[in-house]
């Protein structure tokens, strides 16, 4: 009898130590506050176009983000509406979706903006700092290109075809934050690879020119006026590259000369969103705590 009592009180031990042990292991793995993950936007600030930000919190909490500011701006951002994606074994991604309106425009000084982080307010209270990564708002203007076809696929790669208003000549490219793509992005024009290297000639984001081999005759490009000219694009990232958690939409600029002389830039955009697995989760999680 003694016996079995003491195996039955080993037992209950056993199991209450299992539970605490598990709890305080629920516990650790707890955010203290959501996460933001990493955005590299380069977009244009124009009524109706939808801004996605990604943010990660508790599996089991529900909190959201009513609204967010923009530090040193007026500028605020409402969700239209929120979502959440991917479920993992602790936590969650939530998407929150802004629509841009032209009553927001008035608030981006000169023809740009680019920021850093965000100010959260939360659905349970809180009011926190977020890094987001970096975005730029760009206002949009008057392009030398029409725009007649595109289309992408889940594999981070799309294609556009662009058919020349009038008589140009196209002399580059400018890939916003080409040193983190450089290796992963493949771009082509009429089927010929751009190389992605930094122009002697300007500073900051750079024009990409030549191919693979390198052709001195790919730009510039001349197009008569009804000329198409096909763009298509692939993001590969290198395995364990910490850089393809990132997510990036960005716009590459088409850029040269019209007949009469004038400058002018098309923009075309360039989308990359991340399939995060739980070792992704994990490592962005550590991220976070140790900054």
């Amino acid at each position: 009898m003694k016996l079995r009592n003491y195996v039955l009180y080993v037992g209950m031990a056993i199991v209450l130590i299992s539970l605490i042990g598990n709890y305080l292991f629920f516990s650790v793995k707890q955010l203290k506050q959501p996460i933001m993950l990493k955005h590299y936007y380069d977009i244009p600030f124009q009524n109706g176009f939808m801004l996605e930000l990604h943010y990660l919190v508790n599996r089991n909490e529900d909190v959201d983000i009513q609204m967010a500011t923009v530090p040193g701006t007026e500028i605020i951002l409402s969700p239209t509406f929120e979502s959440h994606a991917e479920t993992y074994r602790h936590y969650k991604i939530k998407t929150m979706y802004v629509r841009l309106e032209d009553y927001m425009l008035g608030n981006i000084p000169a023809e740009s903006l680019r920021f850093n982080e965000i100010t959260a307010h939360l659905s349970n209270g809180e009011s926190v700092a977020m890094d987001i990564g970096e975005i730029s708002f760009f206002k949009p203007t008057e392009a030398a290109l029409q725009f007649k076809a595109s289309g992408g696929s889940s594999d981070n790669s799309g294609f556009y075809i662009v058919e020349a208003e009038k008589n140009i000549e196209l002399s580059g490219i400018n890939i916003p934050y080409f040193e983190d793509l450089k290796s992963a992005l493949s771009l082509r024009l009429n089927q010929d690879q751009v190389e992605l290297k930094k122009s002697p000639h300007r500073p900051g984001n750079s024009l990409f020119s030549g191919g693979q081999p390198l052709r001195p005759d790919l730009f510039p490009i001349t197009l008569q006026k009804g000329e198409s000219l096909s763009i298509n694009y692939q993001f590969s990232f290198e395995k364990d590259n910490s850089i393809q958690r990132n997510f990036y939409q960005i716009n590459g600029r088409l850029e040269g000369k019209k007949q009469n002389g004038l400058a002018y830039t098309t923009p075309f955009d360039l989308t990359y969103r991340p399939y995060l697995n739980e070792k992704d989760i994990q490592a962005i999680v550590k991220e976070a705590n140790n900054d």
